[in-house]
């Protein structure tokens, strides 16, 4: 049988003996069969490390050696500029032996790279989703010139595409980008956290006749190191809060979390990661704080979307190639592939976002055969002496605890939510289309539309309305021949490059030291005002209205933050094994003794008052709490049917509660048992959402609305914002079969 090996082209056995590879990897020794051999599609999932970039690659380049396409041959795409520059060299140093041209494409690169480029595009094009919208969009007439031998497209990081609107965007490209090919390309997606591989093959595929191939290699049983440690004080939320303030820093660097932190990453390469800014600057700071005080060098540095690219890339380079140690704050932005070499610990403040952010971030650490290390830090805040119950239960601890074992019991992670009805997206790809084709029949654009593997449920009628709408709004405009043209008031959304991104940006506050861009807030604060901003406490010395810009000096005394914190919806599974926490007699051995006498308690606390048991509970002033252990989108569910449908004397019930984790009700006339018994008796005659979902709950506010909403929502019609709320994250089905069971 012929070595994968000996069929890859000279350039790539040199670049292989350069690099003292002993062998090539399971994952890289499959990829190149089914590369080689069959005409799929191909999905290669395996862990951060485990070489899946060069398993594309290396096959792929081959192919194109011995047989160059006209055009460019391989589309990387990837969701961040920082993977795509790190990437860019790492391609750079595997191609320097060929004849294959390589050229990385956004928002950073210098314009006369692009236009060297697009004299003569081949090779590999490396390009973020927005690049290629201003692609399809501005370059229409040239598209067959630079694409029309494509052979491959290669899409890093696939599952954080398919959690979001993104993907669907990507969708639609690659279905565009096929009617100026000579042949239909092939797929390869690349990622770490994937769980069930069903609905990511379906996602790959889409709008395709190709297969998915994904290669099963062996998996060996990895260790890992993990610690959760508790401190009972008051400190930032776990998800993060709107703002907090510190009168001095010596608040802030007496924090026991804060002390805790800065000594486990004493000489160490390490990633302090948290779902907020707000917690990555803070501890910066502390951290920063400590050193001084300790006569200890500053190694410490912040990487976040918030601080400028000069900043992230300094932090990026540093921890890279620095021999000593290196403390970075970051959140999502250095949990995806970007090259930081081999780092010894990883830490997580409060609960991961998801057990795939946890998966991520966990794969951070123990590069180079030593085993992933992360250790867990969760604050609690003070309790009340009255107060209940629920208010007693450590739920962050327990979502710590739920994430961990989901992940080293069964290796389960969240299946992504591929969104069906996304009228925002509908909207972007109306715009973008008719804007590409300058002018096109009504006829024309629906076929188009409907035509997306995006828009396959999407009614016609539906589109024909919203259509009819942005015509109306002066989006779109109908000549007297019966062509449709972007309006007056769709040039203005259109001609900024802010169209071709499909995620939600808002106005900025450029924070500038000098004449260094330091990163931004969303907010301005005047002459006087301090602020923290990338690790460092500033005090504003001047404000520039019209352009949005903030001047500032150091100050190091106060702390104040002005980022609202991240949040992301918890599944379903996550709050169930949560339940399971709380039930069983389990003493997990990653936890330290205060967490796990916080567990102790808390399990204390559930027996007593039968949480593994029952899930509606009579307090005392006709209070009643609900524990209905959904995840985010199940328990707004819910709670929206609870307020629609339990009323007395024809009001709501006050409804309350601490989402995902419990309602509270207050009723006159009814206990819980009451309660479930009309909640069932209204879910046994069948209720329709559209019945009791409110368009003022899911209209578009500024900051302030109870859906996460997508950047064009804004116009939307209220009877399709409804619809595409109802169809992608309402399921009566699965809250009746639960409530069903419910004591």
């Amino acid at each position: 049988m012929i070595s994968a090996f000996s069929r890859l082209s000279p350039f790539i056995k040199e670049y292989i003996y350069k690099n003292q590879w002993d062998a090539l990897r399971p994952i890289q020794e499959e990829a190149c069969k089914i590369i080689f051999d069959t005409d799929d599609h191909l999905i290669l999932a395996s862990g951060t490390a485990s070489g899946k970039t060069e398993a594309a690659f290396l096959p792929i380049l081959t192919m194109l050696e011995k047989n160059p396409p006209a055009t460019v041959g391989v589309l990387y795409i990837a969701p961040m500029k920082a993977l795509i520059n790190d990437q860019f060299y790492r391609l750079t140093d595997l191609l320097e032996q060929s004849n294959i041209p390589l050229c990385h494409w956004h928002g950073d690169v210098p314009r006369s790279k692009k236009t060297k480029f697009l004299k003569n595009p081949q090779g590999v094009l490396q390009i973020t989703p927005e690049s290629l919208e201003a692609m399809l969009i501005t370059r229409v007439h040239d598209l067959v010139r630079i694409f029309g031998d494509l052979r491959f497209v290669v899409i890093d990081e696939m599952h954080v595409f398919m959690n979001a609107e993104r993907g669907l965007q990507l969708l639609c490209q690659l279905s565009r980008l096929r009617k100026y090919m000579n042949a239909d390309f092939r797929r390869v997606g690349l990622s770490a956290t994937l769980g069930d591989y069903e609905l990511p093959a379906k996602w790959l595929c889409a709008g395709t006749n190709r297969n998915v191939s994904i290669p099963q290699t062996d998996k060996q049983e990895q260790k890992i190191r993990l610690s959760v440690e508790h401190f009972p004080e008051t400190f930032l939320d776990n998800e993060g809060i709107e703002g907090v303030n510190f009168d001095s820093l010596a608040s802030l660097i007496n924090h026991s979390a804060m002390r805790y932190l800065y000594e486990h990453t004493l000489n160490t390469k390490s990633i302090v990661f948290s779902n907020s800014r707000v917690p990555n600057d803070a501890t910066i700071v502390a951290m920063r704080q400590l050193a001084k005080l300790n006569n200890m060098p500053d190694i410490y540095h912040v990487h976040h979307g918030a601080i400028s690219a000069t900043l992230r890339e300094y932090a990026e380079q540093t921890i890279k190639n620095s021999e000593g140690p290196v403390v970075i704050g970051a959140n999502v932005t250095m949990e995806l592939g970007v090259d930081i070499g081999r780092l010894e610990r990883v830490f997580q403040i409060g609960p991961p976002l998801s057990v795939a952010s946890f998966v991520q971030r966990l794969g951070r650490s123990g590069r180079r055969g030593e085993p992933p290390e992360m250790w867990f830090v969760h604050c609690e805040r003070e309790k009340k002496p009255n107060a209940s119950p629920f208010e007693l239960i450590p739920w962050y601890l327990l979502k710590m605890i739920a994430t961990i074992q989901l992940y080293i019991e069964e290796r389960w992670i969240e299946p992504p939510n591929i969104l069906k009805y996304s009228m925002s997206m509908l909207y972007h790809q109306t715009m973008s289309i008719v804007a590409s084709a300058g002018e096109i029949s009504l006829q024309g654009l629906a076929a188009a539309i409907l035509s997306l593997p995006t828009f396959t449920q999407v009614e016609e009628d539906d589109l024909c309305f919203l259509i009819n709408e942005l015509m109306a709004m002066e989006h779109l405009q109908l000549m007297e021949q019966g062509g449709i043209i972007i309006g007056l008031e769709g040039e203005k959304i259109i001609n900024n490059y802010d169209f071709y991104g499909v995620f939600p940006t808002e106005e900025e506050w450029i924070v500038m030291h000098d004449s260094q861009k330091i990163g931004q807030i969303e907010e301005p604060i005047n002459a006087g005002e301090q602020v923290t901003v990338a690790g460092v406490n500033w005090i504003v010395v001047g404000v520039d209205h019209k352009r949005l810009t903030i001047f500032v000096k150091p100050m190091p005394n106060k702390v104040r933050y002005l980022w609202p914190g991240d949040r992301a919806p918890g599944h379903d599974r996550v709050l169930q094994r949560m339940r399971q926490v709380l039930a069983e007699e389990i003493e997990y051995p990653y936890l330290g003794e205060k967490a796990l006498e916080r567990l102790r308690q808390a399990r204390e606390t559930a027996l007593i008052h039968g949480f593994d048991k029952i899930n509606v509970f009579d307090m005392e002033n006709g209070q009643i709490c609900v524990l209905p252990w959904f995840g985010h989108r199940n328990y707004r569910t819910l709670r929206n049917i609870i307020v629609h449908y339990m009323k007395e004397g024809g009001t709501a019930l006050q409804v309350g509660g601490h989402s995902p984790f419990y309602i509270t009700l207050k009723s006159e006339s009814r206990n819980g048992a009451a309660i479930i018994d009309a909640i069932k008796t209204v879910l046994a005659k069948g209720i329709n959402p559209y019945d009791f979902f409110y368009e003022s709950k899911i209209r578009f506010e500024k900051k302030k609305y109870e859906y996460k909403v997508p950047k064009y929502d804004r116009y939307i019609p209220n009877n399709l914002l409804k619809k595409q709320v109802i169809k992608d994250y309402v399921d009566v089905d699965y809250i009746k079969a639960q409530i069903d069971k419910w004591k």
